[in-house]
């Protein structure tokens, strides 16, 4: 008994050993690991997106993911860059919003046919350059051009939205693009105004449509919209 027993003790270890040699041959023979490294911060902010049209985008959930809000009334190749996320034609033939387009899209849209552009950003926010008549190539574009800096988040004031209205009625400048740095609070302001001011839509409901667009005016804009709307009566800029 006592025989047997130190057979299988001497024939276990034999077995341990045996086994402890195969394993380690095995990690020998996998290749190295290799970490990956999140890109910084700083690598992120240079990558730049993809060129591509809305037609080329059909899945739903990318489509979600790009926008930030309805892109309604534009044409299918129409560009699909940082500031275009939120171009939409709220009044074809008239008046069309987005966030900060670069030359490549105010070339397309003066290609398109639109002849002026409404600039509500304040120049060097957010250290970057907010007046479009510096970027290379655009006062050869000819467009009609019209700064009405808005510090974002904030109202026009009231000769601003005067000045806006005046600008965008003239058919001398018509379609007019206006724009802000992303295409949410400011753009979404001045639309709203138009809406209310010269097609007479209900305040109420001017304010609502700009919600489609990441949250649209902000609660100053807002209080700013329904203190005009009190002084001024709706449709009362119509043509």
């Amino acid at each position: 008994m006592i025989k047997r027993l130190r057979w299988l003790t001497a024939g276990g270890v034999a077995g341990l050993v045996v086994m402890t040699v195969v394993y380690f041959r095995l990690i020998e023979q996998q290749p190295p690991q290799t970490s990956k490294v999140a890109p910084t911060p700083q690598k992120v902010a240079q990558q730049k997106p993809a060129e591509t049209t809305a037609s080329q985008l059909e899945d739903k959930d990318q489509l979600s993911i790009v926008f930030v809000g309805p892109r309604d009334n534009i044409p299918d190749a129409a560009p699909i860059a940082y500031g275009f996320w939120s171009f939409a034609v709220p009044v074809t033939g008239i008046l069309s919003r987005s966030g900060q387009p670069l030359i490549g899209e105010f070339e397309w849209l003066a290609q398109q046919g639109w002849q002026g552009v409404v600039n509500l950003r304040v120049d060097g926010e957010r250290d970057e350059v907010g007046d479009d008549r510096k970027l290379p190539g655009f006062s050869q574009l000819g467009m009609n051009y019209l700064a009405l800096p808005m510090v974002d988040g904030h109202p026009p004031k009231e000769e601003q939205a005067k000045q806006f209205l005046s600008f965008v009625s003239n058919p001398v400048n018509q379609p007019v693009h206006v724009h802000c740095r992303g295409g949410i609070g400011r753009a979404g302001t001045m639309v709203a105004l138009y809406r209310y001011a010269v097609q007479g839509w209900p305040m109420d409901q001017a304010i609502e449509e700009s919600r489609a667009f990441k949250g649209g005016v902000s609660n100053l804009q807002e209080v700013w919209l329904k203190g005009w709307a009190q002084e001024n009566t709706a449709g009362s800029y119509a043509n």
